[in-house]
């Protein structure tokens, strides 16, 4: 028998009154007294107090001679015994020997015999050996500590869970023992299997493969297994309680919040997402997710398994970044399938060819290279390659675009999974100008000699000094003159020795140190430079260098040197009396005026400045810049002035005002230098009256805003006439073409059997009437398409696109009008209809396009058309001649309309054609 006090089983219903007594006793701490604590009677038929062996005697004399009290305590124990006898477990009552006072039917049932034969004797007889020695311990320890005692034994293969509870008197002492003897068989073996159940779910979820994430309704983790915690980094209790988003990237949380929305609606999901490991790294996941539900059918958290594709996603970046650099590689580069056809080609060699990737793929190669050249040179090689050899050869190509090309060509053949050639890789690098190198490299040899003659004679007659040093400081060339500027002796000069050559020199120089930290600095870069040396003897030296190439590489540089001393003196003198005479230059037309970058504070002015500011020359001296322009313009005047004092560079022209002594402004162009004159900082400024310009301006802004009305007024006159010729065709011509279809059918009909060629004939005027009136209604439609009128722009685009794909066959799949149904001023939807007709007329007759795409949108910000094509372009200067009609009519539209054009072509081929239209804020 063994003791079972994880779970406590309720007493017997039967035996209420013992169990409030047992636990009023457990909460106060105090034993119950015996006239509470009775919970089961003698049986009906003990008539006389019964004697219990080694015990007490149990006092049942009659209380009260009132008859019908006794009545009632009878009909009360009858009541209790039915109750006793209906409970499904085993109860019994028994003094503290072990003698049964009372028995339910149930212990009888399980005893195998009748209750009288149970009541007045030991229960342990009725026990096996092996169950009554504990049962007895049981017993013993129930009457010592007066407590109740839960436990559980094993018999013939049954759970049986037995509890003993001590029946007390008013002095607490333990005077009976009830017992409630439960078969737990089934719960027993429903928790062992529940456990089993447990132990194999655990088992296959921390061995499974896949990673499994348990989030309650929160989004706090209430489980994850060993593979998803290791797959981040954690350990599975590190991660038990935290926010989902605690293992996410900032950026991936508001996506995965709309996810999580989605499961509290109870859908489930699969997706990708990122994940952040403990170490910073991406995890990148296939998530598979489903909602959790209580009994109520209420979101209760979510259950989502991960299987990791952070290597399928690196891959496919490694397979994005092979593909760029293929596609980007200057060689060329081609796949050939076994019928000589393109499969893949990279832009270089489309570069070669001057033709569209589209075009390319699916053609074979004697289609582009030439079918001779093919067959002689190319094909050979091929076969070889297709039948799994590497092959390598060079040789002279012509190509369409790239011309005459000398080419390394390397082929490797295509295998697929099963080894199987399926065709060939060919990579093509181009060494037309080395193997040109080659054939000019005997002349070259030829012309060196004369060239080295040549060039000793020139550097003997020039007066600058040359000097040519390689990169290892060996001096190739040196010319005459500079052993005679730097003041070298022949013996030095003779041994080549650039560092030497220095070293002699740094001595008469005013900044040794810094005149060779620039020297090295020069030696190792590849730009030219051109600066000035100062020597201690007043001499001054301009120095030039330039790398000496050999191929595109740095072998050395050669160095020149003019002794510039008289000249630079010179020069230092006149430059400061022309910039004194440029400064009050009298007979300027603009205003000049020096200030004081540090003070602001003019120095001087020109005639022209005294005009336009109404000042004398003396009024203006003294003034501050910022007295010159009215007092709203003075911050952005100091802003500017500071702006040109801080270059050297004249600024561009800004827009500002003279103030005048009379109060009145006059419009100025403002432009400013700043230089050092004397020592000190100076700011020239240039102010332009603009006054009549301006005028000249508003009058032109008027005139071609009358032109522009008087444009719409001709367009509008032309639509509507176009719109009276095209009802008058449709309407007139067409009902008299319909009225003689109508009756040649009425003569056909009335034609005997065997006047065939008559009947042969009206069949031929009705085909003829037919296409005639098929004609009619083209005709009227290009004019003046009616549904332009009845259904608006959004649905005229619609119709043309359709008809322009139908008559060109020019596919015109991706058409995009938002919203569709555009609402516009009828006279804006005949402009942008006609935009659009002029952009596609020009795509058919010019493009040699094979698709276009068409998109109208209108936005707060306007009406947006876009017509773009993939055909052979357009260049700037095709946009922008005269003689592009065209363009010029939609430029024209487009200007009425107050709105931009752009016509361009696109890298890679095509042309696109963009048009905004502002529209006024009603109909926005």
């Amino acid at each position: 028998m063994r003791n079972k006090s994880e779970r406590s089983n309720p007493p017997p219903k039967t035996a209420r009154s013992h169990r409030t007594a047992v636990e009023k006793a457990k909460t106060t701490g105090r034993q119950a007294p015996v006239s509470e604590s009775v919970a089961v009677p003698a049986p009906a038929k003990t008539a006389k107090p019964q004697s219990v062996k080694g015990g007490l005697k149990q006092d049942t004399s009659v209380r009260s001679p009132r008859v019908g009290a006794d009545a009632a305590l009878l009909e009360a124990k009858n009541n209790l015994d039915a109750i006793f006898n209906a409970i499904t477990e085993a109860v019994f009552l028994m003094d503290t020997s072990g003698t049964v006072i009372s028995a339910n039917t149930e212990l009888a049932r399980r005893l195998n015999c009748r209750v009288e034969d149970i009541v007045g004797k030991p229960i342990l007889d009725f026990l096996p050996a092996e169950v009554a020695d504990s049962r007895r311990r049981y017993a013993e320890e129930v009457i010592s500590t007066g407590r109740a005692v839960k436990f559980e034994d094993t018999r013939r293969g049954r759970h049986i869970s037995v509890t003993i509870y001590p029946v007390l008197d008013s002095r607490g002492s333990v005077i009976r023992l009830a017992v409630y003897s439960q078969d737990v068989t089934d719960q027993r073996h429903a928790e062992d299997a529940l456990r089993e159940s447990e132990k194999k779910y655990r088992r296959i979820v921390e061995a499974a493969g896949e990673g499994i994430w348990a989030l309650d309704a929160h989004c706090l983790t209430t489980y994850v297994n060993q593979c998803l915690a290791e797959m981040l980094g954690y350990a599975p209790e590190e991660m038990i309680g935290k926010q989902v988003h605690a293992f996410m990237f900032a950026e991936d949380i508001e996506k995965h919040s709309a996810q999580a929305e989605s499961r509290r609606k109870g859908e489930a999901g699969m997706y990708e997402r990122r994940f952040r490991c403990r170490d910073g790294r991406e995890l990148w996941a296939i998530v598979s997710a489903a909602a959790i539900k209580d009994t109520g059918g209420n979101f209760a958290g979510s259950f989502a398994m991960l299987t990791d594709i952070t290597a399928r996603k690196r891959a496919e970046e490694e397979q994005i970044i092979f593909e760029q650099m293929v596609t980007s590689s200057t060689d060329a580069i081609v796949m050939l399938g076994l019928d000589y056809t393109y499969r893949a080609v990279n832009d270089t060699y489309l570069r070669w060819v001057g033709l569209t990737r589209e075009q390319m793929l699916g053609r074979m190669v004697p289609d582009v290279l030439g079918q001779e050249f093919f067959n002689v040179v190319i094909k050979p090689h091929l076969d070889c390659c297709m039948k799994g050899e590497a092959v390598a050869y060079a040789d002279w190509f012509n190509y369409p675009a790239a011309g005459r090309r000398f080419v390394e060509v390397t082929q490797s053949p295509c295998r697929d999974h099963s080894n199987a050639v399926i065709g060939a890789v060919v990579v093509g690098r181009d060494r037309t100008g080395s193997k040109q190198a080659e054939f000019q490299r005997d002349a070259s040899a030829r012309a060196l000699q004369s060239s080295e003659a040549l060039l000793r004679a020139t550097m003997s007659s020039i007066a600058e000094g040359i000097l040519v040093v390689d990169d290892a400081g060996k001096v190739l060339l040196a010319s005459p003159h500079i052993q005679e500027l730097w003041r070298i002796p022949a013996g030095l000069m003779a041994e080549g020795s650039d560092e030497k050559l220095l070293a002699h020199v740094r001595d008469q120089l005013i900044d040794p140190d810094g005149f060779l930290d620039k020297v090295n600095r020069i030696y190792s870069s590849n730009e030219e430079t051109f600066d000035t040396v100062l020597f201690k003897d007043g001499r001054v030296f301009e120095r030039f260098s330039m790398p000496l190439l050999q191929e595109g590489r740095r072998i050395g540089r050669t160095w020149s040197f003019r002794d510039i001393t008289k000249r630079r003196k010179a020069e230092r003198s006149l430059s400061e009396s022309q910039i004194k005479l440029r400064l009050i230059y009298t007979h300027m037309p603009d205003a000049l005026l020096l200030a004081d970058t540090e003070t602001g504070i003019v120095l001087d002015a020109n005639p022209a400045a005294t005009v336009l500011l109404d000042r004398p020359l003396n009024q203006i001296i003294g003034l501050h810049f910022s007295q010159l322009h009215p007092p709203v313009e003075f911050e952005s005047a100091v802003t500017d002035f500071n702006e040109h004092a801080s270059s050297d560079i004249t600024s561009t022209a800004k827009r500002h005002h003279i103030l005048r002594p009379d109060g009145s402004q006059v419009p100025v162009e403002v432009t400013g230098a700043a230089f050092i004159l004397q020592g000190k900082p100076v700011l020239q400024g240039i102010f332009r009256d603009i006054s009549v310009r301006e005028r000249h301006e508003e009058a032109l802004k008027f005139t071609q805003k009358k032109l522009r009305n008087l444009y719409r007024r001709l367009q509008a006159a032309r639509e509507e006439e176009r719109r009276r010729v095209a009802r008058e065709i449709h309407d007139e011509l067409g009902q008299y073409l319909t009225v003689m279809k109508i009756d040649l059918a009425w003569l056909r009909n009335r034609l005997a059997p065997d006047q065939n060629p008559l009947r042969k004939k009206l069949s031929e005027m009705d085909d003829i009437v037919a296409q005639t009136l098929q004609t009619v209604q083209r005709v009227a439609a290009e004019l003046r398409p009616g549904i332009l009128d009845s259904l608006g722009l959004a649905a005229a685009v619609e119709w043309y696109v359709k008809d322009f794909e139908k008559r060109t066959e020019i596919q015109c799949g991706a058409l995009r009008i938002e919203p569709e149904d555009i609402q516009t001023d009828p006279a804006l939807a005949t402009d942008v209809f006609r935009i659009l007709q002029e952009a596609l007329t020009n795509i058919a007759r010019h493009a040699r396009a094979t698709q276009v795409q068409v998109t109208l949108i209108r936005t707060r910000a306007g009406l947006h058309l876009k017509v773009t094509d993939n055909g052979i372009g357009i260049s700037a200067g095709q946009a922008s001649r005269s003689t592009a009609f065209g363009i010029l009519g939609m430029q024209e539209r487009v200007d009425a309309l107050g709105g931009e054009l752009s016509v361009h072509g696109i890298s890679g081929g095509g042309t696109c054609v963009s048009v905004h239209i502002p529209l006024p804020e009603s109909t926005v």
